[in-house]
């Protein structure tokens, strides 16, 4: 079973999310955090011992943006593939020139097609 990360704020957004995840065929257990501090603090908590396959990072969060987080992602868990997703990726060039500059493995713009997540959970090697 895969193991999936979720750093999403917004409630209904992240229920969403992982329900579509599971409709495209994802099994996996999902941590989720609402905000970057907590994030931070499951990732400190949990360490190295446990690995993520796969992260989905809201990139506009309460306390800061989501790839603040990738740094930490890549050392705690190298093998672990992150998708920034945000509404404003191709709408607002700075943050579209921020989100790239970290490297996520895939970025996802909000609202998004079926057939576009189902090609990120591919991306991300969570479906085949």
């Amino acid at each position: 079973m895969k193991k999936v990360f979720l750093l999403e704020d917004d409630d209904a957004v992240a229920e969403v999310t992982i329900a579509l995840m599971k409709h495209f065929g994802v099994s996996a257990e999902f941590t989720r955090a609402h905000d970057l501090g907590e994030a931070i603090r499951i990732i400190a908590e949990l360490g190295r011992q446990f690995q993520f396959d796969a992260a989905f990072l809201d990139y506009q969060l309460p306390d800061g943006y989501g790839t603040t987080l990738m740094e930490a992602m890549r050392r705690f868990y190298p093998q672990c593939r992150i998708c920034v997703y945000s509404s404003l990726i191709g709408i607002d060039p700075d943050a579209t020139r921020i989100i790239r500059r970290y490297g996520p493995d895939v970025t996802l713009c909000k609202p998004f097609k079926n057939e576009v997540f189902q090609d990120t959970l591919r991306k991300l090697e969570l479906i085949s």
